[in-house]
């Protein structure tokens, strides 16, 4: 199944309801991203793109400067413009005009993060994440250690 309006294969995406009814580990789902040299799909090109996300709030300053404030927002905002998924990013745009970045510290930005990948779970009826910053930091910072 694939975005009707987009034409790029970025857009392509498995169908959903046979996606969420695999049962696959995370080694089977690496493999078979990894072992393909194709243009990611769209499930395996927003999870990886949810990880870098996800990554980069984590290690955000706890205090940062009005220079990496603004950085954080210009960050967000080229994403939004650039993103290749065409439906996505159309998405994406309007959230954060509705919720900007909140880039006054680390936590905050987490769990804005968060929250914004919440809405796009729930418009994929996939599961909700608990974004208490102390699940985040262990999720994306601490938890292998």
């Amino acid at each position: 199944m694939s975005d009707k309006n987009c034409f790029e294969p970025i857009c392509e995406k498995e169908d959903i309801l046979n996606f969420k009814s695999k049962k696959r580990s995370k080694l089977q789902f690496e493999e078979e991203s990894s072992t393909q040299e194709c243009p990611l799909k769209r499930n395996i090109y927003g999870n990886y793109t949810w990880n870098v996300l996800h990554t980069t709030a984590i290690y955000y300053p706890d205090e940062p400067t009005q220079e990496q404030q603004q950085k954080m927002r210009n960050f967000f905002d080229a994403i939004a413009e650039f993103y290749a998924c065409k439906h996505c990013k159309a998405h994406f745009q309007k959230d954060i005009l509705k919720n900007p970045p909140q880039v006054a510290s680390r936590k905050d930005l987490s769990i804005w993060l968060c929250q914004r990948h919440n809405d796009v779970n729930q418009l994929l009826g996939k599961p909700q994440f608990d974004c208490s910053f102390e699940n985040l930091e262990k999720r994306w910072r601490t938890g292998c250690q």
